[in-house]
């Protein structure tokens, strides 16, 4: 009995130096995410989209307007917010040079698709007429992510149609751009 009074004891003895001789150590960890707002069009090498108005070879018809390249464009995007920020939105419009008279060119953005991640991957606005004013295209945009390259985000699709033949007139090739901003409003 007397033997196990002294395991007993040396053991609590044992116990009690390792916690009075134990140290513990702290370390201070900081990080900070900064807000982001990216944007680009994939493929990013040619992103030229290609139309022409066909003449008719029969007398009363109207010409026809056809897009001769196939090419997908595609709107790939980064978002990162504070927290009480409203939704960010994505704005198209032209920048440089300009429709010809006659002309209209409509641009939609397709449903979300995509390995991206996140709170709220875009929605899609709808047809919208391209103008040198800027025209909202996607919105409810918070924090997230859409992929990177073709077959992530948002697929572009273009229409030129002819909104008013009498204001057309024949041309050379016409060229203008396209600009796409990520925007908190």
């Amino acid at each position: 009995m007397r033997i196990s009074s002294y395991i007993i004891i040396f053991a609590f003895c044992f116990l009690c130096l390792g916690k009075v001789h134990g140290q513990n150590a702290t370390a201070n960890v900081r990080f900070s995410i900064p807000e982001v707002a990216l944007i680009d069009i994939e493929p990013g090498v040619d992103n030229t989209v290609h139309f022409s108005v066909s003449s008719t070879t029969e007398s009363g018809e109207a010409p026809e307007v056809t897009e001769t390249s196939s090419k997908s464009l595609w709107i790939n995007y980064t978002s990162a917010q504070l927290d009480n920020s409203g939704a960010r939105s994505v704005y198209a419009e032209i920048t440089s040079g300009g429709l010809p008279n006659g002309l209209e060119l409509e641009v939609e953005a397709s449903v979300y698709k995509g390995i991206g991640k996140g709170d709220m991957l875009g929605i899609k606005e709808g047809k919208v007429v391209l103008s040198q004013s800027p025209q909202r295209i996607i919105s409810n945009i918070k924090n997230c992510f859409t992929g990177d390259g073709e077959g992530n985000g948002h697929e572009l699709t273009y229409t030129l149609k002819i909104a008013d033949y009498s204001e057309i007139v024949s041309t050379d090739d016409t060229y203008f751009v396209v600009m796409y901003t990520l925007t908190d409003y």
